[in-house]
């Protein structure tokens, strides 16, 4: 006769697997804390008087304690008289404009390039992916000359339209949709008389999204963190992106930089890329991973 197995025999066997669990989360605890710290370090200097920032001390605790810093951006008592939610609200526009017209353009030629064949296929995707190994640097006095012929100096348009087809974003999305859509599957819609777009809209966008999703948040997050050619386009305050404004801290216009100030905007300009990752972080891993394990 077998004796029914006791809890006490149940939990022991189950004891290890806890107790991995619980080791696994304490090296993932410390490893995580190095990269932390800066951002905790942040935010008490942003509650902190310059002053007190000032002192050669570690600081793990406001000592004292002020609000003073996250008011005056709040309500753009600043030499350049406009919110920290201003320049939020520039960096969104700017990376959403730049963003979501990119994803549509280049999945579009990255199908194209991947699965339809046409002469000249090969050469144009080689100079796609030529344009990546072009320095930024190399480009920043034409396109200065190019932006103010055409008059879109202080407008959001040489922002946009130049990086609508990057070269990196359709060779990974060629890949992407190389291994993840099968041939059968373009052949049958080819068959039931889907043209180019219907097949791009309905078989090829639903199938690629997790690619999508890993294009687009790093797209949004090169643009939100842009500098220098929106340094080059605005001189309207109130077109600045949240990097131009972090800048005015510690550029020209002061002759001391307002460190409290500038940490306690850093924080509320990062929590939007803070909160995109959080959402898309299963998106993210699933694109990474998606197209090899196909």
């Amino acid at each position: 006769m077998t004796l029914p197995r006791s809890r006490t025999t149940h939990s022991i066997r189950r004891s290890p697997v806890h107790l991995t669990s619980a080791g696994l989360l304490l090296i993932a605890v410390a490893i995580a804390l190095p990269f932390a710290f800066p951002y905790y370090s942040m935010l008490v200097l942003s509650f902190m008087p310059r002053s007190a920032i000032m002192q050669p001390v570690l600081h793990l605790w406001p000592a004292p304690w002020i609000w003073e810093n996250y008011r005056r951006i709040f309500f753009g008592e600043w030499v350049l008289s406009v919110s920290i939610f201003r320049a939020v609200f520039n960096s969104f526009v700017l990376a959403t404009g730049q963003t979501i017209p990119m994803l549509l353009l280049c999945s579009l030629l990255a199908f194209l390039f991947a699965k339809w064949d046409f002469p000249g296929r090969s050469i144009l995707f080689g100079l796609s992916l030529a344009t990546m190994f072009i320095p930024y640097q190399a480009t920043l006095v034409a396109f200065y000359l190019l932006v103010s012929r055409l008059g879109w100096l202080d407008t959001f348009l040489p922002l946009w339209i130049p990086w609508w087809v990057p070269g990196f974003a359709i060779f990974f999305l060629r890949q992407y949709i190389r291994a993840a859509i099968p041939d059968d599957l373009i052949d049958s819609g080819l068959i039931d008389g889907a043209g180019l777009l219907r097949q791009y809209w309905s078989v090829v966008l639903p199938l690629i999204v997790p690619g999508l999703v890993v294009v687009g948040v790093l797209n949004f997050v090169n643009a939100w963190n842009d500098y220098i050619y929106s340094n080059l386009v605005f001189s309207n305050v109130r077109l600045y992106p949240s990097t131009l404004y972090l800048y005015s801290f510690q550029g020209s216009r002061i002759a001391v930089p307002e460190y409290g100030m500038m940490t306690a905007a850093s924080i509320l300009a990062s929590l939007p890329i803070i909160t995109i990752f959080l959402v898309f972080q299963r998106q993210i891993i699933s694109g990474l991973t998606r197209g090899a394990i196909r």
